[in-house]
């Protein structure tokens, strides 16, 4: 011990003892008075006695003060060590708070301040587990208290407790963090001690984790959504090593080379012999160092079976873990390539036919100059057809310096739809002159191709059919009358069928039969034409009865090698007779994918226009001739060989029983049957 912190009991002690020693060493002087060297020695001793006295004398006098300064210095030090303390807690980043061992709380930061919404002023000191309060909407015990007492309870709160050394971690949701907004929160705590190892209180520190699971969500869902987009995708898809070594393949892959997974994962395609030429592999990976990615370049490529094939690849280059690894995307192009070819052949065959049609077919740019001009075209002006080329149709064909009045080249360019019409000539002939518009790839028009012919003999047909028409309707008109005996001599015919005596005649009975059926079924739809037939109308929903016969016109597009959408908007419900819609839908549906050829696209919609419901189909076909168009609907009017006339007709006599009205919209591509239906509010 210090003589500064030597005790005043103890200092007078010393005190005492030093002035016996001073009595015994005066004793001593009066003995030694003789040996003077001596007598030096024990003067100087004395005074260096008597010089501690004085000192422990003055430090007895002033040892109180002496430790009320040192007191007074340790607790301004313990005071400046807390401040420290808690301005460190004060400006942490993660929201922190510190309880005494009473679980009493000492310190409240900044960070929790914003978490909770408490200021500190109304928390420091409160106890009853109030630091809980804020974050469960109720006092209870939570992480820190765990350090003081073991509970399970506390623990079930948490998703799941660690323990590392003596410090605690666990994470949960707290609905009423962030004044009632909630958040999923990490908390950690640890225990206090003093220097002799007493627990004298506990510090946890939260830390909002709501972003970074979000984060791993999202980056769960990226991973999930890129998953799905690779191995779902119809083009084929890989992902190697630099040097060729498979990681990942997707179905498309497989099925386009015929391997399965396991040749291929831990392979290369050098290995597998997949590159048909090394060569080009060096190439187009130098090029993919050099740009970072290719895009759609030709390759060559051979199947597990040897085929080579041709194909466009695209190619980037990747780091995964940190290796560089490259992603391909390939696709065969063989049979595009086959196609190309053919569309080649396809484009000097036409032009041969052209060429030998007796149609006058020509070409002319916006400027009514003829670009082309087949030899049909040439010999109906007594010229070559290179003749032709350069010259303006007003001028050669009309002998006009100027286009003709209300010419309708001048109607096709300023509409970009087909049209036609038809001219009489002064020798008692009928000229039917088609326009269509010729379109780039920005809808822009480029010119017109007119094509001319005489159609006065399918004039002259054209008005026997229209006799024939007025026929059928006359035997629609007397259809009831026709069906009775039918069904008597259908019953006649299957009763003489079982007859022993007829059965040599099987087939004559069975063709009979067909025929009496295939009648009525004319008979039936005939009947379907009246305009007073009765129906049952019930609220139902267009997109209801779509959805319920789409399988039946998916089968019938699927027979004819065409694709079916349906593009079904929300609509009201409106007063049909169900099984009269489902007839409207077939007949207009078959005739939509009779009218496409292989690979076409009918297109069913349904949506709100001008308060109507609209039902929309929608064909690929080459359009309808306007001559067609202004009779459809008119029974027994086909341009369909086996057709008998009355598939449309229904249709409209259907519209018309539900005061619906149908508009047909045909161009060169497509045609749209409109069905609109009225809509009715309350």
């Amino acid at each position: 011990m210090k003589v500064g912190e030597k005790t005043r009991g103890q200092l007078l002690s010393e005190v005492s003892k030093l002035r016996r020693r001073i009595s015994q060493l005066e004793k001593t002087i009066i003995n030694l008075k003789k040996d003077k060297g001596k007598l030096q020695l024990i003067n100087r001793q004395l005074q260096d006695i008597n010089e501690s006295q004085t000192d422990a004398t003055f430090l007895a006098n002033n040892n109180n003060e002496l430790q009320k300064a040192n007191e007074q210095r340790a607790e301004e030090k313990l005071r400046n060590t807390h401040q420290q303390l808690l301005d460190i807690i004060e400006f942490l980043p993660d929201a922190t708070f510190v309880v005494d061992r009473k679980r009493r709380v000492i310190a409240w930061n900044q960070a929790i301040e914003e978490m909770t919404g408490i200021p500190k002023e109304k928390i420091i000191g409160r106890g009853d587990y109030a630091y809980s309060v804020p974050f469960y909407g109720q006092p209870m015990p939570i992480l820190i208290d765990l350090i003081f007492l073991s509970n399970d309870k506390i623990e079930h709160q948490y998703q799941k407790v660690e323990r590392i050394g003596n410090r605690l971690f666990a994470e949960a949701y707290t609905p009423y963090a962030y004044n009632g907004k909630g958040a999923f929160l990490r908390a950690s705590a640890s225990p206090l001690y003093d220097r002799q190892g007493n627990l004298i209180g506990a510090i946890e520190s939260i830390r909002d984790t709501t972003r970074r699971r979000q984060a791993m969500e999202e980056l769960r869902l990226s991973e999930e959504r890129f998953a799905k987009a690779f191995h779902g995708n119809p083009v084929a898809m890989a992902i190697t090593t630099f040097e060729g070594k498979f990681i990942d393949v997707n179905k498309s892959l497989l099925s386009v080379t015929g391997f399965n997974r396991d040749e291929l994962i831990g392979r290369t395609a050098i290995e597998l012999n997949a590159w048909a030429d090394f060569e080009e592999r060096s190439r187009l990976l130098e090029k993919v160092l050099k740009e970072g990615a290719i895009h759609n370049e030709d390759f060559k490529f051979c199947k597990k079976s040897g085929e080579k094939r041709s194909g466009l690849i695209s190619m980037e280059l990747i780091y995964i873990g940190g290796e560089r690894c490259l992603l391909s995307l390939f696709s065969d192009i063989s049979e595009r390539k086959q196609i190309e070819e053919a569309l080649k052949r396809a484009e000097r065959e036409k032009k041969v036919i052209l060429e030998s049609i007796n149609e006058l077919v020509i070409y002319l740019d916006i400027n009514m100059q003829i670009k082309w001009a087949n030899k049909a075209a040439g010999s109906f002006i007594g010229l070559e057809p290179e003749q032709l080329v350069g010259t303006y149709c007003y001028n050669i064909f009309h002998k006009r310096k100027s286009p003709c009045p209300r010419c309708t080249f001048k109607k096709t360019v300023e509409t970009g739809r087909f049209q036609q019409f038809e001219v009489n000539t002064p020798h008692g002939a009928t000229w039917s002159q088609r326009f269509y518009p010729v379109k780039g790839d920005e809808g822009s028009i480029l010119g017109v191709v007119e094509v001319a012919h005489d159609i006065t003999e399918r004039k002259l047909e054209m008005a026997m059919y229209e006799r024939l028409n007025l026929i059928g309707q006359m035997a629609a008109g007397i259809g009831h009358e026709i069906r009775n005996p039918m069904t008597t001599v259908r019953g006649f015919l299957q009763v003489l069928k079982d007859k022993k005596e007829c059965y040599s005649f099987q087939n004559f009975f069975k063709l009979m039969i067909e025929e009496l059926d295939r009648a009525n079924i004319i008979i039936t739809q005939f009947l379907s034409l009246a305009k007073n037939k009765p129906v049952e109308k019930m609220m139902h929903n267009l997109n209801t009865i779509i959805n319920t016969i789409s399988p039946l016109i998916q089968a019938d597009a699927f027979k004819l090698n065409t694709n079916l959408i349906l593009k079904l908007n929300e609509i009201p419900d409106l007063f049909l007779d169900d099984k009269e819609v489902r007839q409207l839908i077939f007949n207009l549906t078959h005739n939509g994918l009779e009218a496409m050829s292989a690979g076409g696209m009918l297109t069913i919609k349904t949506y709100i226009e001008d308060d109507e419901v609209v039902l929309a189909v929608q064909d690929q076909g080459g359009g309808i001739e306007p001559d067609v168009l202004e009779k459809l609907g008119t029974p027994f009017f086909t341009t369909k060989d086996n057709g008998t006339g009355l598939g449309l007709a229904v249709c409209y006599s259907i519209a018309a029983r539900h005061k619906a009205r149908i508009e047909v919209e045909t161009g060169s591509h497509n045609t749209t049957f409109l069905v609109r239906f009225r809509c009715y509010h309350n």
